[in-house]
């Protein structure tokens, strides 16, 4: 007998293929994101293991990246599917990433192979996506569901690792964005020697936006040295990046500028270095070994009015100012070996120790109260990972990796998969894990809602894949399926006392539908349709900021080798959300489209129009927070 849970998810994905199915003529894209091949461990630029083929790590290039034109990162991830992109109010607010429902803590986000998610903020270890430059990105690399086995514990929903341009053709490059509140200078060098290359990289983003009291500040300087032998048998690679932000928006769950009673603004200042040292040793073709290290330090000083009384909240949030310090170092020791053509094996050993110091007072009105906490947590990850071509058309592949933490019991997390390469060109892919996230620092520390008695959260997933090309290769379908459960989530129990404690059970169910068609040799179609059924278990409940359907279509023309233009538009369906003011409350469901020219000047300069918001939509992201009005962008690019 099948449980009547199990039956309704599967009753609910079936509707969710058939009502995908019936727009599939019009859903032919992916957005500009591909698919690793079959067999193949992705070793990224930074050495990190990327997941396997058989996974489907998705890839954004920096050509597409470029095509896009985009204003911030978040504008890159938007068109992942899979991908839903949250921002409260304006470039000074926090932007939170949902991979395919899970909570933006759920997704471990690596600069170069380096974890940078914070486990001592009060988002639970949530990355804020707002400080990257998109100018200095190479590729970005997505894994969606688990992926504890290759990442360990952060890893509970996906993970997205950026590589930053850690080399680039000999010459100089010299950009400009200008726009209403928005003024982004880029400048880098780049040199190729024999056995040895160099890159460095500045740039300074200045984003404002009055009617929203929104703004952000910030500086980025990162450079790398290459060293290798003729024969390629050995690599070294040296990377460094500091950055330092400026922020200011209104506090999250205030309402934003239009519900908020309290209307100074919180400001953020920042500062991060980051410093990655990979070595690649290769014996041939059959055996490669890699050594991996990082440092990671992050300080952030804040200071907030807090958030008054309001419906939801009738004590709502003091104000508070705050200095917490983050310090992170990670090693990997790996080796690939090739047996035959058959089979790959990996193993290795991770090693992670990260401290953090937080040091708050809290305005209830009367004398400040301290609320500061210190912890720290060592890991050791043994892991294997092996792939084998069973039958010409069949690959299977499993991995395994035992996290031991000193501050909790031993979790082991495995993963299965399998892809079929059809006669008719169909790939199949059949992917299956089990992964885990360890309570953040907040939660376990914190004097006022801390909880030292949690224990982590854990999810499973299963994801049934197949791509098809069509018309000769003019065209391409791809359909997933995917179903998630997460137990043990961590949740605020207002008491008395107020605290946080494991008692949540969700369940997602969802499909992605999309494809690409090149309807002329200059003219490109793609689409994506997206939709999601997300069931918080025990509760008539709907988890915010994150909508159940989404729609993006993308067309693309190319007039001739000089000028190319792009329009986007997507649809985002309603979306649940609160704020201490008003209580829970939906967002009205939005269509907006973007628009970007671009046209090459000569041998060495390049210029891009985009229009943000072509239709000046009115709408919100977060409940209080109006999105940006229609804006106009130009970028100027110079290359010798």
């Amino acid at each position: 007998m099948v449980p009547r849970e199990t039956a309704r998810v599967y009753r609910r994905i079936h509707g969710l293929i058939a009502s995908a199915l019936l727009v599939s003529p019009l859903v032919l894209a992916t957005g500009g994101a591909r698919a690793d091949a079959p067999l193949r461990i992705p070793i990224t630029e930074s050495s990190t293991l990327a997941g396997s083929g058989i996974a489907g790590v998705l890839r954004i290039d920096r050509a597409e990246i470029l095509a896009r034109q985009p204003r911030e990162l978040l504008d890159v991830l938007r068109d992942v599917p899979g991908l839903h992109v949250g921002r409260a109010g304006g470039p000074g607010g926090v932007g939170s990433l949902y991979i395919r429902g899970g909570d933006p803590n759920f997704a471990l986000v690596l600069i170069d192979g380096i974890k940078v998610n914070d486990p001592g903020n009060s988002r639970g270890g949530s990355f804020d996506f707002a400080s990257v430059d998109p100018g200095d990105i190479e590729r970005i690399e997505v894994l969606r569901g688990a992926a504890a086995t290759a990442y360990g514990a952060e890893a509970l929903g996906g993970v997205v690792n950026i590589v930053t341009r850690m080399r680039a053709a000999e010459g100089k490059r010299a950009e400009a964005e200008l726009g209403e509140g928005h003024t982004r200078l880029r400048a880098a060098l780049g040199t190729q020697r024999p056995g040895r290359d160099h890159f460095l990289s500045v740039s300074h983003a200045d984003l404002r936006d009055r009617r929203l009291g929104s703004a952000l500040e910030a500086s980025v300087a990162h450079g790398a040295i290459g060293l290798h032998d003729r024969s390629g048998a050995h690599a070294l690679r040296l990377g460094l990046r500091l950055a330092a932000a400026e922020a200011a928006s209104f506090p999250d769950d205030s309402g934003g500028p239009r519900y908020a009673v309290l209307r100074e603004t919180e400001t953020r200042d920042s500062g991060e270095l980051l410093a990655s040292l990979n070595y690649r040793h290769a014996r041939g073709d059959a055996m490669m070994f890699h050594a991996d290290a990082g440092l990671y330090a992050r300080n952030e000083d804040t200071a907030s009015p807090g958030v008054a009384p309001g419906l939801r909240d009738p004590f709502g949030i003091p104000a508070l100012t705050s200095t917490q310090r983050l310090r992170r170092a990670q090693g990997q020791l790996r080796g690939e070996w090739l047996p035959d053509t058959d089979w790959r094996l990996v193993s290795g050993l991770a090693f992670e120790r990260e401290e953090v110091e937080s040091r708050s007072l809290l305005d209830f009105g009367g004398p400040p109260l301290a609320a500061d906490f210190e912890l720290g947590r060592s890991v050791w990850a043994p892991f294997l990972h092996t792939a084998h071509a069973a039958t010409e058309r069949l690959s299977l592949e499993g991995a395994l990796r035992l996290d031991l933490p000193d501050d909790h019991r031993r979790r082991l997390s495995p993963r299965l998969g399998a892809q079929y390469d059809a006669e008719d060109g169909a790939r199949w892919r059949l992917n299956w894990g089990k992964s885990f996230k360890l309570p953040s620092f907040y939660a376990l520390g914190h004097p006022v809602v801390g909880n030292p008695a949690l224990g982590p959260e854990t999810g499973r997933g299963t994801e049934l894949s197949v791509e098809k090309p069509l018309a000769g290769g003019r065209a391409e379908l791809r359909l997933a399926v995917f179903h998630q459960r997460y137990r043990d989530l961590i949740d605020f129990d207002p008491g008395p006392p107020p605290r946080l404690v494991n008692r949540s059970r969700v369940s997602i169910a969802g499909v992605e539908l999309g494809g690409r068609i090149a309807l002329t040799p200059a003219h490109e179609l793609t689409a994506q349709i997206e939709e999601l059924d997300i069931d918080v278990h025990g509760e008539d409940a709907a988890l915010r900021g994150r909508p159940e359907r989404r729609l993006r279509l993308s067309l693309r023309w190319q007039a001739n080798d000089d000028t190319s233009a792009r329009l986007d538009a997507r649809y985002t369906g309603a979306i649940p959300d609160s704020s201490i003011p008003t209580g829970d409350r939906a967002l009205d469901s939005h269509v907006v489209a973007d628009l970007i020219v671009e046209h090459r000047l000569g041998p060495h300069w390049t210029a891009a129009l985009a229009i943000d918001n072509l239709g000046n939509s009115a709408y919100e992201e977060a409940l209080g927070f109006p999105a940006p009005d229609r804006r106009l962008r130009l970028h100027l690019q110079a290359g010798f």
